[in-house]
């Protein structure tokens, strides 16, 4: 190994070199660093975070609606939380695809723009609860959250995807 080459993670031959399949030690692969896959995952998990209350809810349930929406039990309409559940699961594959961790068939503009739309939506949720509501957990749990979401899916969103060149011309960032 050359003093300018990072040494690489992968299998190690019977006499300890390194052998086919390694990659740079820090690389992370084709990404600079793991901030992007930690922040899909964040994302990603808290989406899935929503899965049984929103299936409870899509069945009948009504326990929580009230002070999820403000007000009223029955404001929602079921099919609008069935529509609801499938953009969750949507936004999962797109932001785990988006960041390399799910092999998806999706093309690669889906995932691109796709994350950039998640971001745009959570931006616009964290607007209104902050804007258009005065209600407690509007402006103390839902803004924040929301932003905090827009900002993750910023930063997958600015993460090249696998095999695309960035601003340098070289593939991945580093």
């Amino acid at each position: 190994m050359r003093s300018n080459e990072k040494p690489l993670v992968g299998k190690e031959g019977a006499s300890g070199e390194q052998v086919g399949g390694g990659r740079p030690a820090s690389s992370g692969g084709a990404r600079s660093d793991g901030g992007a896959r930690r922040a899909a995952w964040i994302v990603a998990g808290f989406l899935a975070l929503f899965t049984p209350l929103n299936v409870y809810w899509g069945f009948g349930g009504k326990w929580g609606v009230a002070w999820m929406i403000g007000g009223c039990d029955d404001c929602i309409p079921l099919a609008l939380i069935w529509i609801q559940q499938a953009l969750i699961f949507c936004g999962i594959v797109i932001v785990l695809g988006r960041a390399g961790i799910l092999r998806t068939p999706l093309p690669g503009w889906i995932l691109r723009w796709g994350i950039w739309g998640m971001a745009a939506a959570f931006g616009g949720v964290a607007l209104q609860n902050l804007l258009g509501d005065n209600t407690l957990q509007a402006l103390f749990v839902f803004a924040p959250v929301a932003a905090v979401m827009c900002g993750l899916c910023i930063l997958v969103a600015r993460e090249p995807l696998a095999g695309e060149a960035n601003c340098s011309g070289s593939p991945g960032r580093g």
